[in-house]
């Protein structure tokens, strides 16, 4: 893997984290509801 390839790598991975973040505030912020959809995208990011 050269330097460019790994730099882009984290660019992507950063990214998805942020999307990430931003997905689960946006079913936390559906209440008590968006916990269980909350457990199910994080089960899910686990695997």
């Amino acid at each position: 893997m050269t330097i460019d390839e790994k730099v882009r790598q984290c660019t992507s991975d950063i990214r998805r984290l942020k999307a990430t973040v931003s997905d689960v505030r946006l079913l936390l912020s559906w209440g008590r509801n968006g916990c269980r959809h909350v457990d199910i995208y994080v089960a899910l990011e686990n695997e």
